[in-house]
């Protein structure tokens, strides 16, 4: 059964913030969260919501110069291309691997 709420170090373990980057999308009103005395949560749909509607990346058909980087467009969510869940369960289960083997 998945959690309803999520705190700080679990979202951090979930997701691809760190720290100090959850409390300033907190702060802004980006990422609603709620307090318990001195905890503080945040409820696992606002958190997979906030995923969700991140800019997807997709990348360029051409192949890069020599030296070079291909470039990538990023498409936002009201875009022609939506983000996929599973896109970032994957980048959620990757990060949470990476965290592991710290």
């Amino acid at each position: 059964m998945e959690k309803l709420a999520l705190s700080i170090e679990d979202a951090i373990n979930a997701g691809p913030f760190e720290r100090t980057r959850l409390y300033e999308l907190i702060n802004s009103g980006e990422l609603p969260a709620h307090k318990n005395g001195r905890r503080t949560y945040i409820m696992t749909s606002d958190f997979r919501r906030f995923l969700e509607s991140m800019p997807f990346i997709v990348p360029s058909k051409e192949k890069p110069a020599s030296g070079g980087s291909s470039e990538a467009s990023l498409i936002s969510q009201s875009g022609t291309i939506q983000p996929h869940l599973e896109h970032i369960t994957s980048l959620r289960t990757s990060a949470i691997a990476d965290r592991a083997a710290r």
